[in-house]
């Protein structure tokens, strides 16, 4: 009967062990193109994983028309991938996820690591054959920052400067929607 016990009471500790364990936050979207209509072919997609410092975000695509390099990443204040117009007029492929966000309004794009956008990010590399499958972490955003807005691969690699303007990072061509 000793022994029954034991085993009873090992199995318990065990159990109430790995019921304690947190469990981290986790979401998966798809990744999609932009185009003039909005949202277009799934490429791909983006996990979102909180951790201890902020969060971690695991960019895996294929198929991407964009030259093989470094490109922008940035999380956008909004999530409606559709077209907007500029002030002259001009189409703007995904101008309804709005700018890069900044929560604390430095009105500046300063990099990952600098006192600028929270939504700026590590650059991303496209591979020769399209593809992307790379782990981005930023400490400056919460998980619960990501609800309602957007993880955006612009065009162009990013200089995180405010000349060009957001880095010369250019046009929105991929968007996953939070």
């Amino acid at each position: 009967m000793t022994k029954i016990l034991k085993v009873l009471l090992i199995l318990s500790f065990a159990a109430l062990i790995s019921c304690s364990e947190e469990k981290a936050n986790s979401t998966t979207k798809d990744i999609v193109e932009l185009n003039e209509n909005g949202a277009g072919d799934k490429v791909g997609t983006i996990t979102v994983t909180e951790t201890a410092d902020g969060i971690s975000i695991e960019v895996s695509a294929t198929g991407l028309n964009a030259q093989a390099g470094q490109v922008g990443f940035h999380l956008h204040e909004k999530n409606s991938p559709e077209p907007t117009e500029d002030a002259n007029g001009n189409m703007v492929i995904g101008g309804g996820l709005g700018g890069h966000w900044d929560p604390d309004n430095t009105g500046t794009h300063a990099g990952p690591e600098g006192n600028g956008h929270r939504g700026d990010l590590d650059a991303l590399t496209i591979n020769a054959d399209g593809s992307i499958s790379q782990t981005v972490v930023s400490s400056k955003i919460k998980y619960s920052d990501v609800a309602g807005r957007s993880f955006v691969i612009h065009a162009n690699p990013d200089n995180y400067t405010d000349n060009p303007v957001n880095g010369g990072s250019g046009a929105r061509l991929y968007v996953a929607i939070f």
